[in-house]
């Protein structure tokens, strides 16, 4: 009876794990090689770096091999020459336009070497610009990097983790607009205090509209929630957010897995057990894994929220390093807890995986990263519920060109979820820019709703589902309250000298008719500073901001007629 009991479980469970409707195609879609050998395996990008519309990959190698670069040529990928010279052990690869010049420029990890950042100065063309923009050539112990805008000022800033105890801390670069970045590490509170950091990523855990950072620490020293004040400095709030454990953490994964409309975090660990964290929505998160159904007690690494099923909750998929164990694969039930599932005969020995889109089916794929002779995968969607989905791309204009660290809320008749836009997650990896948003059964979505960095919102409504679209930042905004358009040619606006330090900048503004106009001075959070009425006259309005002795920083200038609006970044020096 006894062995009844135990056989039936067994062959159920079997029948269970193997459920996953995902094919491993790597070979078929022409991806070979593995990591090779080194600390923990590297990781993995799943980026457009050519700006063709499709998801291309990126990978990381072990200590005297160039990193692999795949181009996808519509859903198959092509092993170009390496763009860039390193043989380091590198750890990560980022691509970010951080000059916000319409390209993505490549910043790498490395091991005991300097980490390097390239501009990217067309077709691909990367140049060596490390020192040239501020950067140190320290021969770090750096795994995981990440890119954010700490200060909201439209610039992508860096963060660097360095896994060294004695000596290395952790860095944060404020990009200075110019081209160039500075060390705030000290000043903002961020440099970590020789801790043993694997990863982390920017996120705001609690809404006030300014990136917070969570840090993956090694070693059983205690992760590290730092909470971004608004003013240039962070406050560590690990204790206070009950998100300080001490563990082995490899991996910070973000999401909003109950569909409460907050994100929540996801950190791997060895056999103790992973950690699920629920925001509570009131700077409180509550370890929730066990119950959940995703603390695996194996050695996981990466650990990535998607949609695999496009049912409009998110699922996760874990990396683990054990060969012969299997990399679990969690479905959401919808009531707060998952099912462990697995893809088709998927084992490890694995470390980093990624979420991208590279046949643009609507489905979310997954690209792992594998040491010790084990090959890179491909994991291609082929589930067939028939659902609907929508995928995102957002381009900034006041914000940060990529839009990193966008809200994005989807409303359709039956639910309401969220995504936060990422650029550096999981553990060394960086998902695909466009965001896949499962609808179940809706085929029509109601409303969308992005908040950018800047403080502006866009709206979309009545969206049909199963289609791509490209978010321009301020397309169709509201700002202040009041819904506008932007259209240049009925009506534009021009801040001289720009930047500037004088107290009173002068404002063009040009309009196609005579019409009322408003005219706002704002801070980058949508603060008031300064508002005039005024009528407007054909040609060009000139107009002088009567306010004395602004401070040094980013503003915003609105201007907003009936139906028309227009905006433009004035930077005071």
């Amino acid at each position: 009876m006894k062995k009844t009991i135990l056989i039936i479980p067994a062959l159920f469970l079997l029948h269970f794990l193997t459920a996953q409707n995902f094919e491993e195609v790597s070979a078929e879609k022409g991806i070979s090689a593995s990591y090779g050998l080194g600390h923990f395996c590297g990781g993995l990008s799943f980026c457009d770096f050519n700006g063709d519309g499709w998801d291309d990959l990126t990978f990381t190698r072990q200590e005297g091999d160039s990193l692999l670069f795949y181009l996808n040529e519509g859903g198959v990928f092509k092993k170009i020459p390496s763009l860039v010279p390193n043989v380091e052990e590198v750890k990560q690869a980022l691509w970010a336009d951080y000059d916000n010049d319409g390209d993505k420029d490549l910043f790498v990890t490395a091991l005991n070497k300097p980490n390097r950042l390239y501009r990217n100065d067309g077709n691909l063309a990367l140049t060596d610009v490390t020192e040239l923009e501020g950067l140190p050539l320290n021969d770090d112990f750096t795994y995981g990097a990440m890119f954010g805008d700490y200060n909201n000022d439209g610039w992508l800033d860096l963060y660097v983790f360095n896994r060294e105890l004695q000596w290395n801390t952790n860095y944060l670069f404020e990009n200075q607009g110019d081209g160039t970045f500075l060390d705030v590490s000290v000043s903002s509170g961020t440099d970590n205090g020789h801790l043993p950091s694997f990863c982390g990523t920017f996120f705001d855990f609690n809404g006030d509209g300014w990136q917070d950072i969570y840090i993956a620490e090694d070693k059983s020293v205690g992760n590290i929630l730092y909470k971004n004040t608004g003013n240039g400095s962070f406050e560590n709030v690990s204790a206070s957010s009950h998100t300080g454990t001490k563990m082995d953490a490899m991996n910070v994964g973000i999401g909003d897995y109950d569909n409460d409309m907050d994100l929540d975090i996801y950190v791997t660990n060895g056999p103790i057990g992973n950690k699920l964290y629920r925001n509570e929505g009131d700077e409180t998160f509550t370890e929730v894994a066990e119950e959940a159904g995703v603390a695996f007690h194996g050695f996981a690494w990466a650990g990535n929220f998607l949609d695999a099923d496009l049912d409009g909750d998110l699922d996760l998929y874990v990396c683990s390093s054990i060969p012969g164990s299997i990399n679990p694969f969690y479905m959401n039930l919808g009531d707060g807890t998952f099912a462990q599932s697995i893809l088709p005969a998927d084992f490890g020995l694995t470390y980093s995986n990624v979420i991208g889109d590279f046949n643009q089916d609507g489905k979310p794929d997954i690209a792992v990263s594998a040491q010790d002779g084990t090959s890179f995968r491909l994991w291609e969607n082929k589930n067939e519920q028939n659902n609907h989905w929508l995928r995102l791309e957002l381009e900034g204009t006041v914000s940060n060109r990529d839009g990193i660290g966008s809200w994005i809320e989807i409303y359709t008749k039956n639910a309401k979820q969220l995504r936060y836009t990422n650029c550096g997650i999981g553990y060394l990896g960086q998902n695909a820019a466009a965001e896949i948003i499962g609808l179940g059964t809706d085929a029509l979505v109601d409303s969308i709703k992005i908040k950018w960095l800047s403080g502006m919102e866009d709206f979309l409504v009545n969206i049909s589902a199963n289609q791509t679209i490209r978010v321009v930042e301020g397309s169709t905004t509201t700002i202040t309250g009041t819904s506008t358009v932007f259209n240049k040619d009925l009506l534009s606006v021009k801040v001289m000298p720009n930047p500037t330090t004088n107290d009173s900048p002068k404002l063009e503004v040009t309009s196609k008719l005579a019409q009322r106009a408003t005219l706002q001075l704002l801070s980058m959070n949508g603060k008031k500073l300064w508002q005039t009425e005024t009528q407007l006259i054909p040609g060009t309005n000139n107009f002088v901001i009567p306010y004395e002795n602004i401070p040094a920083g980013t503003y915003l200038i609105f201007v907003k007629t009936e139906k028309n609006a227009a905006l433009e970044k004035l930077v005071v020096m």
